[in-house]
């Protein structure tokens, strides 16, 4: 026969906090601008500028992204686990995007992105 042992209710909250905490963004993290270092696809360096390549990403859930060839885009942001959300609200028709955030430290962060079934990672780094 299964025996319960009783768990004091605090503690058991506590520990579902830290479980649900593991798999989520630390947004505070992904606040300021990050420098695009690399892009890998299908699991090979890529070999582009990303000089021009940033992300800034603001403590008001706004953010703004700039790519080469004058390409920009700025919106609201947010994140569900380990996903990040943007919209871009200055394109004429706003569409909702994600990317998977597979790492984020306070100076690294990849992205893991599928552009049309070919997977991406874009490494950043904080500037």
């Amino acid at each position: 026969m299964l025996k319960f042992h009783r768990i004091p209710f605090p503690l058991l909250l506590l520990a579902l906090g830290f479980l649900a905490c593991e798999d989520g963004t630390n947004e505070k993290l992904l606040l300021g601008q990050w420098q695009a270092v690399e892009l890998v696809e299908s699991g090979e360096p890529v070999e582009v500028d990303l000089e021009g390549v940033y992300f800034e990403f603001l403590p008001n859930e706004r953010y703004h992204f700039q790519s080469t060839l004058r390409l920009s885009e700025s919106g609201r942001y947010y994140t569900v686990g380990p996903l990040l959300y943007t919209t871009d609200t200055t394109a004429e028709e706003a569409i909702e995007k994600a990317v998977k955030i597979t790492q984020l430290t306070p100076d690294s962060l990849t992205f893991l992105m599928n552009d049309r079934g070919v997977e991406k990672q874009l490494h950043l780094r904080k500037k």
